[in-house]
């Protein structure tokens, strides 16, 4: 009995972790949705990015954090900036687009483009960035 159970148990938590199918409280995901974490020079380029992948529809919505600070390496010196964060939901679908788009405006050589995937969320919410991305545009 004891190992049917850890059997269960170790199912469970596999399946969660692969696509949330054993969940029955996780919103079943009909597309991938990405948070995409991008720095900026400042507020002012993080809202004109952020303006200009919302109006070609490669992100349903975009956060801005002001006053970010960055310590890193960078050709090999340590380097200490004040930056903005922009936190860009968007589809699987859109990131390649969203990428090059990004990398066209942005005024860093290298600029910090990174996706994650979300696992689980409101499921209104799930809804409402794969509907507002499937409208054209």
């Amino acid at each position: 009995m004891a190992f049917k159970f850890l059997w269960f148990v170790l199912d469970l938590n596999l399946t969660n972790a692969y696509n949330n199918t054993h969940l029955p409280w996780a919103p079943k995901m009909k597309e991938t949705i990405l948070l995409v974490y991008c720095t900026t020079s400042g507020k002012e380029e993080a809202k004109k990015i952020a303006q200009i992948i919302i109006e070609k529809n490669l992100a349903a919505c975009c956060n801005i954090l002001p006053d970010a600070i960055s310590i890193y390496n960078w050709q090999g010196k340590i380097e200490q900036t004040e930056e903005s964060l922009i936190l860009i939901k968007t589809t699987q679908r859109k990131y390649e687009q969203l990428e090059k788009e990004i990398k066209m405006i942005h005024s860093y050589s290298v600029p910090e483009i990174i996706a994650t995937k979300i696992e689980t969320g409101s499921s209104a919410y799930i809804d409402w960035i794969i509907d507002n991305l499937s409208r054209k545009g």
